[in-house]
């Protein structure tokens, strides 16, 4: 359910489904805008990593962006690179979110996926980069070590991955980093009634790693270098290449 709020100008969001997150209508016209005040360096991230792949596009690299949304990646792509140039396709699960980012990236191939699927399982395209930020987490647990691997072989050798997510941590000071991430999404406008209802709908659309089990992952899917680009509080980005 989408709420105006005139008095500091914004739209509020609360799930249709208070059990379960879905990137619906009403999420994908609103996604920048909740993006932007949900994940922390969520735009300077994209930019940052669309500058660490230069040496790729140098090489006309094939580029695929898994979890597209409203196309925050591909705008950094745009902005260093012109998009018009790069061999970039974008795939999304939410039908909302291919319709926004189809019209406003007409020259980059967008299409709906969902990578839990057999047609994706079975696919045979490789490519030198995958962006697949903040999607993981959404895939069910017992699924996402078989989609990871999927994503992994369709890299080619000398290829890159870009991967971010929330990360799992239920110590102590997990508990207190979660606390001041709340503290953050407060101070760029959202109540605590909005951030308990997303967090009760995510409970159920969302599983993410712990970091060490998510690099674990990798190097056991071939990913031979890993590294951290950034990270704030639970959020963390992760370079990873395939000698």
């Amino acid at each position: 359910m989408l709420i105006m709020d005139h008095e500091n100008e914004r739209t509020i969001h609360m799930p249709n489904n208070p059990n379960k997150f879905v990137f619906d209508t009403e999420v994908a016209a609103i996604f920048d805008d909740m993006a932007e005040r949900s994940i922390p360096m969520f735009r300077e991230a994209h930019a940052l990593h669309a500058r660490y792949l230069a040496p790729w596009i140098a090489r006309g690299a094939s580029i695929l962006d898994i979890g597209a949304s409203r196309g925050a990646f591909l705008a950094a792509l745009d902005t260093e690179y012109g998009i018009e140039n790069l061999n970039v396709r974008a795939t999304d699960s939410s039908p909302a979110m291919v319709g926004y980012t189809s019209s406003d990236f007409p020259s980059v191939d967008v299409e709906q996926v969902d990578i839990t699927s057999r047609g994706f399982m079975n696919c045979l395209h490789t490519y030198d980069v995958i962006n697949m930020t903040y999607v993981l987490q959404f895939i069910p647990k017992a699924q996402q070590r078989l989609v990871l691997s999927k994503v992994c072989s369709m890299i080619k050798k000398g290829g890159a991955l870009i991967l971010g997510q929330k990360n799992k941590d239920d110590s102590p000071i997990g508990a207190a980093v979660h606390e001041q991430y709340i503290q953050w999404r407060m101070a760029n406008g959202y109540t605590r009634e909005e951030i308990e209802a997303k967090t009760a709908a995510l409970a159920n659309s969302m599983w993410p790693m712990t970091e060490p089990d998510l690099v674990q992952a990798l190097s056991t899917f071939g990913m031979t270098e890993v590294a951290r680009t950034c990270s704030w509080g639970p959020f963390s980005n992760l370079l990873c290449i395939k000698r």
